[in-house]
């Protein structure tokens, strides 16, 4: 290895929030002491403080112009994509364009992770990283074949930190199989984290997000920078109830 492996990160973020009834990516999140944040400054605020070197987001061309410019002010790669069929397609873009623009070597890794999971932190991502980097030094299992995969209460969860030689093994995958898949048939050392596997579960609903925001405020001393304006409580509620 001629040099220190890189880490990318791939956020899928091109679904309609059908489910959701708006851009959940623009729902009120407070981030770093911002009451004013969305929940994808939230994300992004975890990805660009983090080791990784690029975050990379796969968004819709139609999408809502506050989302392109939240992406805009952190500073990170945008991919437009016109009409991802699920999030395999919306990773494999972003693939693409991170293998056109910073040719990955076969010892880099990706991460995978959609854009609204607001129990994201930069301190998981960074320990994940390290992870990684202990099991190249012990030189196990084989890097090619190594997935490094979060656990919470022994339950798998986001995000997942691939190696660069699986990047190919995506566009093989059928179309009725997810990215999980490659977790599955790999060598995964599974990382476990003091936290509930409901902090760090994704927002697709309006009961979602209301019970994310209750439990958020809570301010759990496990993740203390990622509570909630608890005003947004009952404003989350009656908006979507």
């Amino acid at each position: 290895m001629s040099r220190q492996p890189s880490s990318y990160a791939i956020i899928p973020a091109a679904g309609r929030s059908e489910r959701m009834g708006r851009s959940k990516l623009l729902l009120s999140w407070r981030g770093t002491g911002d009451t004013n944040s969305t929940l994808l400054d939230h994300v992004l605020e975890a990805w660009t403080a983090s080791g990784v070197q690029r975050t990379i987001i796969v968004i819709r061309t139609d999408a809502d112009a506050a989302v392109k410019q939240i992406c805009k002010s952190h500073g990170i790669d945008i991919v437009m994509a016109d009409d991802p069929s699920d999030m395999k397609a919306s990773c494999m873009l972003g693939l693409k364009y991170l293998a056109q623009h910073y040719s990955p070597s076969a010892w880099d890794r990706f991460f995978v992770c959609p854009a609204d999971i607001p129990g994201i932190t930069s301190d998981l991502i960074d320990h994940l990283i390290s992870e990684a980097e202990r099991h190249d030094a012990m030189r196990e299992p084989d890097p090619g074949d190594r997935v490094i995969v979060p656990t919470y209460q022994g339950r798998r969860g986001h995000p997942v930190l691939f190696p660069w030689s699986m990047a190919s093994q995506i566009e093989l995958l059928r179309a009725d199989q997810g990215i999980n898949c490659l977790v599955d048939r790999a060598a995964a050392v599974n990382v476990e984290f003091p936290v509930s596997p409901e902090k760090m579960a994704d927002i697709d609903t309006p009961k979602e997000y209301a019970a994310a925001a209750r439990l958020f405020a809570k301010n759990s001393p496990a993740m203390p920078s990622h509570s909630i304006n608890p005003d947004l409580l009952d404003c989350a509620e009656r908006t979507f109830e």
